[in-house]
């Protein structure tokens, strides 16, 4: 059975991806606490407003661990895809005649 590595830039693409996918994350949340808050102005305070802080603490951290996950996903992608593209390289050396 053949199975030639073939590569059109969809694996580092992918491992790109997420890595941006993680910082847009992290603006999406800023912008929906900018835009909450803006609403309000100087009315933002009391009960509400200290349940909003919490809940929007509870969501960065959410969204640090979403994030997290997302870098780690697109660096294992691409250092995979490296380590495919090495071993192949090695495995093309032992064929040399």
């Amino acid at each position: 059975m053949d199975m030639p590595m073939r590569y059109d830039g969809t694996v580092g693409d992918t491992g790109s991806t997420h890595s941006n996918k993680a910082a847009e994350l992290m603006q999406l949340f800023e912008d929906l606490k900018q835009q909450a808050k803006s609403i309000l102005a100087d009315d933002w305070q009391g009960a509400a407003a200290d349940t909003f802080d919490q809940a929007q603490t509870k969501w960065n951290n959410e969204i640090l661990n979403l994030s997290d996950a997302h870098s780690t996903m697109g660096r294992t992608v691409v250092d995979t895809m490296n380590n495919a593209f090495h071993a192949d390289s090695q495995a093309a050396g032992l064929f040399n005649v």
